[in-house]
């Protein structure tokens, strides 16, 4: 899953700490490297998040990826979501580890971050297999 960004406001894995924790103060954000982490709920570990910047290769080739994937699509919101991946400024890439826990209470541990993102950040939501 991925949160495509076009906001001009930046955002750094500690404020999406931070925001969590004001849903919930067991949220954590255990990094291992540069902006990539494992996103807890107490001890458990539901993602890993990484936060990829527009001129970083990662995101360059992911974004080419993505829009090679819409041009083939026949969709009423293919221009707007090909105008937002070709604008987009970073990306937060999720990356849910489901483990033994049921699908809804994994995702709704999510809820909180898409919730903050939507609310601070223009861009749109996209998850592999299911779309924008």
């Amino acid at each position: 899953m991925r949160y495509v960004v076009t906001d001009p406001n930046e955002t750094a894995l500690d404020l999406i700490e931070t925001a969590l924790k004001q849903a919930s103060s067991v949220y954590s954000i255990q990094r291992s490297e540069g902006e990539r982490g494992q996103l807890r709920f107490g001890n458990d570990v539901y993602v890993i998040i990484e936060i990829n910047h527009s001129g970083e290769r990662l995101f360059t080739s992911e974004v080419e990826e993505l829009i090679e994937e819409v041009e083939e699509t026949e969709s009423e919101s293919k221009d707007a979501v090909l105008s937002t991946l070709k604008s987009a400024n970073y990306i937060i890439a999720v990356q849910v580890l489901w483990g033994p826990r049921r699908t809804e209470e994994t995702l709704g541990k999510l809820d909180p971050l898409w919730n903050w993102l939507s609310a601070s950040r223009r861009g749109l939501v996209q998850a592999d297999g299911e779309g924008y």
